[in-house]
């Protein structure tokens, strides 16, 4: 359901040339180039995206008091190089039932909240405590 509705906007039967990408052979460790299926490069990424997805809402689920009424009110802002992932957000609002905004800057958005943690670490510090 939610990943026909994701899917990319081709037409049906529409004749699509293979892509050609370039990298490392990971045997050889060569340099190399192929050509690879669009159709086949969506599936991984679209498995990738739902994961995400569905650990956001897994977090999201485990939130409670005021951040969670924050965030029902004013929605999440995907920010750093996934939120550049065609239809990450949408699919991330539909699995949440939230309010999903790119960020029109999501690199330089990591990396001023970054450092607003770093000048204040004293203020982050419970948030940054990691339990096993």
């Amino acid at each position: 359901m939610l990943r026909e509705k994701h899917c990319m906007d081709i037409p049906e039967g529409a004749d699509i040339d293979d892509v050609s990408v370039k990298g490392l052979n990971m045997i050889t460790g060569l340099p190399m180039e192929a050509e690879i299926d669009p159709a086949v490069v969506y599936d991984s990424v679209y498995e990738i995206s739902d994961y995400i997805a569905q650990n956001v809402k897994h977090v999201l689920d485990g939130v409670g008091g005021d951040v969670a009424s924050e965030i029902r009110e004013r929605g999440l802002l995907l920010c750093g190089g996934a939120s550049k992932t065609g239809g990450l957000y949408e699919l991330i609002a539909d699995v949440t039932g939230l309010n999903v905004m790119p960020a029109q800057k999501p690199y330089k958005c990591v990396v001023e909240g970054l450092g607003t943690i770093v000048e204040n670490l004293k203020t982050f510090e419970v948030m940054l405590e990691f339990k096993e």
